[in-house]
């Protein structure tokens, strides 16, 4: 569930801003020498984070396949090696995850804004993450692909934790275990779907006529 202040609270945890005093995880990567936005996203990404950006972020003049190839490439050097047919697998894998294995020789600039934000899901799988920070990524899905993502969601959460930052309430509520609910930058509920319903701060604030209904 998103609101003002929350993509700046996903930044903050995933590293992709300059560091801040007052957060102890932050201040535990400087203290180990973290200070520099580079360093600390590839921090990040070693303790097994990976996320998608607001804002779409791909190599729009490399292919589908080379998109997600970065990123396996990634994984696999971390892991001590780095075969081609390993480096294959692992982008077919996570394409055919996503629904993009038919697109994998086409221009990622050229996609679709919809499949274009689904490339960034697959480049963050390609990782092999523990923890997946997805930022409104059904922003320009069709109804037929947001159903698609649903269930590639639920996958994902098999494996990993999934931090889902999303303006689509309905689909906030089939997805989410756990909502924390912001305000003004600052956390103004949290709990289960129906505790999140029937909260009457967050009934004023985001639900409104939708919860009288």
């Amino acid at each position: 569930m998103n609101s003002m202040g929350q993509s700046s609270n996903r930044d903050e945890s995933a590293a992709a801003k300059p560091f801040r005093k007052g957060d102890r995880v932050i201040e535990k990567l400087r203290g180990a020498g973290y200070t520099t936005e580079e360093e600390s996203v590839i921090a990040f990404v070693r303790k097994g984070i990976a996320y998608t950006f607001q804002i779409t972020s791909i190599f729009g003049k490399l292919t589908v396949f080379d998109n997600v190839a970065l990123s396996v490439q990634r994984a696999l050097l971390s892991d001590g090696g780095l075969a081609m047919a390993s480096l294959r697998h692992g982008v077919m894998e996570a394409l055919e995850r996503t629904g993009l294995a038919g697109r994998a020789h086409e221009t990622a600039g050229n996609l679709a804004y919809g499949h274009q934000r689904l490339l960034e899901v697959a480049m963050g799988l390609a990782l092999k993450p523990r923890l997946l920070i997805l930022d409104e990524p059904t922003q320009g899905l069709s109804d037929g692909e947001i159903e698609g993502f649903v269930t590639l969601v639920r996958r994902i959460a098999e494996d990993a934790t999934v931090l889902l930052i999303e303006h689509n309430m309905p689909l906030v509520m089939e997805l989410a275990q756990t909502i924390t609910v912001f305000e003004r930058g600052s956390i103004l509920a949290e709990g289960t779907p129906a505790e999140i319903r029937d909260n009457p701060a967050v009934q004023d604030a985001y639900l409104g006529a939708a919860a009288d209904g």
